[in-house]
């Protein structure tokens, strides 16, 4: 009766060149020999065929037995059920330490046990049998020898050294992975389970390695698992790494970074790699199976990228980023949000409907996908290259028909793009002329020899575009920006000649010869200006776009739980905080979903992020880290701490510094601000006027999925109600249009109210006919109080929401109206009827 899934690699199920599939598992001697029906499933759970005759064979295995507590192991040896006829059968076997070197040998009968005399330690036993039928059987198993507890004792002084050495600062990633995994297979399956002690020899095979050798690294060959320290949390964070074959240090090679499809990871998705003599292949994570490539997904990326630039030979201008599905997708969103890092693009079933296409002007993509894709659209990759094609981007999109999602065995359309990638280079910053840059976050503000120095005052996103002319001569077109920084060592213009800058089609601003390393392009009391120093430097970080996003990328990540408040206060807040370690964006969600591994696909895979309660923390936490804060003035002490110094205070009212206030009760609210104690770090602080609201995945953060954010958020949940949404200019202080917004009158405050208003403006900024709308809220609910809620709260949650237009006919639309309003349907047609007489 039992049911047991098998994770088969994607490389192993190419339907073009798999013929057999082998997995091991156990029969109970009194188990039915014909009771077993094989059944082959897609990734994402649709059943591919039945396979109903199946072959049962049986396996050597090895048992270890400890008949007394402080005797030394007895290894016994067995295939299948025991029989007398097995008696003349014999096991040669062979002990390695962890050096892998032999120590001993042994030679018996079948089902005799074995007694190694070895010092106490960790071992790896391999063994090998013929049986009657003359089959060969291979099998090995680590056991140990000693007390375990004082075996991982000695080890945890060994690694600790390593850990503390600064000049092994590059393997303290690898040995981190090694000890988590060590710890979590010993928590999940047992102290003396099989998964636990290989994870234990493997940590003190390496620990011994590099040891002996603190040059291995540069030694490596070959595919590995390997890992990189995190400085958001401290872990060590894997990839799979395939160094080519005859590497040499001396020459500088192509790196080819592939990303997983949803549910996947570094491993399982990359079956096939190999190693090969001309380029490193990088498989990343992404921190889990289904992050997305966005916010500590995406910082894994780019932080898995470096480690190997830095410890290995790679060619900065040939690094191509790749992936199927999830991983396609994961291609557009780095090629727009970091352009210059990058080579080419080699997007498989992947989407950028979403993003800002013309970010990636310089980055050529060449696109596979079926067009009878069922799970990502062909249109989702189609639609942005067509546009980047005709913005003069090089683009090449290669499509098939009849593999539905499985793009990857697209053997012909694959093979060109491959052979095309080495074709690419990423291109010299002083021969890119022209930019047309879209930012959103304090991450991704720059493009080649341009940088958003200071955002401008409205809540989202920045956009710079730049045409470099001739005879030393710059245009700019900028918005919601206050200065721009150019780097002028990296820029086509002749530092030796005047810089002539024209802003927003301005007069020329002249900034003469010889010119610096950097010019700042400067707007002040509604003049522009060029000159050598920005304003600064400021006593806290400025601030942009993006919010509580924003704490989740790179810099060291603390959350903070308060211990204050009454017992279920305090046991809320410590479970929010828990919820909050285990994920790798601010959705706190929970732990249903898609598992594997007893791990959710929106966890973190391994490890979690650091969580201390209020008491705890320390000055060096408050000056290296980004904080979470969890909890109210009286029930968190680093609230308390900061106190008026917070633009907002949370008591029987909420109340912001400028006198704006709120009624407290049954809110939620969330601040993204500077640490007032630490101006130079970030916070986030989740406050609540119920411990019922600290839970995980809050309404508040659903709604700031929007990667724009919002600085300061204040709802109800029972009934849901959006009381408030503010935001800051750079410098922090409360965004003017927010002050003078109407308040949006009673009969208009209903979510179908709010639908229909926001696809009448877009209708009308679009000169469309029509608008189609995907409503998340049922329409008769209400939105927020009225008296409270203004048209700019409900504008500022859609800023960066994209808006396509489309040209179809009369008829299709008529044709699909029914299915408009039917019921559980999200999505909406403005205005409602379509007549028969419609073009």
């Amino acid at each position: 009766g039992e049911t047991r899934d098998i994770v088969i690699g994607r490389a192993d199920c190419n339907k073009d060149n798999w013929t057999r599939i082998s997995n091991s598992f156990f029969v109970p001697e009194q188990a039915e020999k014909t009771g077993i029906d094989l059944v082959i499933k897609t990734a994402w759970g649709r059943i591919a065929f039945l396979v109903d005759d199946v072959e049962l064979r049986p396996e050597l295995s090895i048992a270890v037995n400890r008949p007394f507590p402080q005797a030394g192991p007895e290894l016994v040896f067995h295939i299948g059920p025991r029989t007398d006829e097995r008696g003349t059968v014999q096991v040669r076997a062979q002990c390695f330490d962890p050096s892998s070197q032999p120590v001993q040998k042994w030679e018996g009968s079948l089902d005799a046990p074995m007694a190694p005399a070895l010092p106490p330690g960790f071992y790896r036993v391999a063994a090998d049998v013929h049986d009657l039928d003359g089959r060969l059987f291979r099998a090995e198993k680590i056991f140990h020898v000693g007390a375990l507890p004082r075996l991982v004792k000695s080890l945890d002084d060994k690694t600790g050294k390593i850990l503390l050495s600064e000049t092994l600062a590059r393997y303290h990633g690898w040995i981190r992975y090694l000890q988590y995994r060590s710890s979590d297979f010993s928590g999940r399956d047992g102290d003396e389970s099989d998964r636990a002690l290989q994870a234990l020899f493997r940590l003190d095979t390496w620990t011994r390695t590099i040891m002996d050798n603190p040059a291995v690294l540069d030694t490596l060959s070959g595919v590995h698992e390997w890992a990189y320290l995190s400085r958001v949390d401290d872990s060590g964070q894997p990839f799979k790494i395939a160094v080519p074959t005859g590497y040499d240090a001396a020459r500088q090679y192509p790196l080819i970074v592939v990303m997983h499809g949803y549910g996947g990871n570094h491993m399982e998705y990359s079956g096939g790699v190999r190693s090969n003599p001309g380029y490193f292949q990088l498989d990343v994570l992404g921190r889990g199976r289904g992050g997305g490539y966005r916010n500590l997904s995406e910082s894994d990326v780019l932080d898995a990228v470096d480690y190997v630039r830095e410890n290995w030979s790679i060619d900065d201008d040939r690094i191509h980023p790749t992936g199927a599905s999830m991983g396609g997708g994961g291609t557009f969103l780095m090629a727009t949000r970091y352009p210059d890092r990058w080579a080419s693009g080699r997007p498989v079933c992947g989407y950028g409907l979403d993003l800002p296409i013309a970010n990636a002007l310089h980055v050529p993509f060449y696109s596979t996908h079926s067009v009878d894709d069922p799970s990502v659209a062909v249109l989702s990759s189609r639609a942005p290259l067509k546009k980047l094609s005709g913005l003069g981007g090089q683009v090449v999109i290669d499509e098939t028909i009849g593999l539905q999602h499985a793009a990857w065995n697209y053997t012909e359309g694959n093979d060109r793009a491959f052979k095309w990638m080495f074709s690419q280079v990423r291109p010299d910053w002083r021969d890119v002329r022209h930019i047309d840059f879209t930012a959103v976050d304090r991450l991704s503000c720059k493009a080649y020899w341009l940088k958003i120095g200071e955002w401008g005052g409205n809540p989202g996103p920045a956009r710079f575009k730049a045409s470099a002319g001739l005879d030393n001569q710059l245009y700019l077109s900028l918005d919601n920006i206050w200065t721009l920084t150019i780097n002028v060592s990296r820029s086509p213009f002749e530092p030796g000649q005047a810089l002539k800058i024209s802003v927003n089609a301005g007069r020329f601003i002249t900034m003469e010869a010889p010119l610096p390393d950097s010019i700042f392009v400067t707007l002040k009391d509604g003049a522009w200006s060029a000159v050598t120093r920005a304003d600064g430097p400021f006593s806290f970080e400025l601030h942009t776009p993006g919010g509580v996003h924003n704490l989740y990328h790179h810099d060291p990540l603390l959350i903070v739980y308060g211990t204050g408040g009454n017992d279920k206060a305090r046991q809320a807040m410590e479970s929010a905080a828990a919820a909050a370690s285990k994920s790798y964006n601010p959705m706190w969600v929970g732990e249903g979903g898609d598992i594997k591994e007893g791990v959710p696909g929106h966890h973190l895979l391994y490890g979690r992020l650091k969580m201390k309660p209020d008491s705890a923390v320390t000055e060096m936490d408050m000056k290296n880290c980004h904080l979470l804060l969890i909890g109210r003035a009286h029930e968190n002490g680093i609230v308390r701490k900061m106190g008026p110094r917070l633009p907002v205070q949370f008591g029987k009212d909420i109340v912001c510094s400028d006198s704006v206030r709120f009624e407290g009760e049954k809110a939620v609210m969330g601040l993204y601000f500077y640490n007032p104690l630490s101006p130079h770090r970030l916070i986030y602080w989740v406050a609540a006027d119920s411990p019922d609201s600290y839970k995980p995945y809050p309404l508040l953060f659903q709604l700031q999925e929007n990667p724009n954010g919002m600085d300061f958020f204040v709802v109800r949940e029972d009934p849901f109600q959006i009381i408030k949404v503010r935001h800051f200019d750079s410098r922090w202080n409360w965004s003017d249009p927010f002050k003078n917004s109407a308040y949006i009158p009673e009969q208009e405050i209903h979510f179908g109210d709010l639908f229909r208003k926001m696809a009448e403006s877009i209708r009308s900024a679009t000169n469309s006919d029509f608008t189609l709308m995907s409503v998340n809220a049922p329409e008769p609910l209400q939105a927020g109080v009225p008296g409270l809620l203004q048209w700019a709260d409900i504008a500022s949650l859609f800023a960066s929401a994209p808006i396509a237009v489309m040209e179809i006919k009369g008829s299709i639309l008529l044709s699909h109206q029914q299915g408009f309003s039917a019921a559980g349907n999200r999505i909406r047609l403005y205005p409602p009827g379509v007549e028969k007489t419609d073009p």
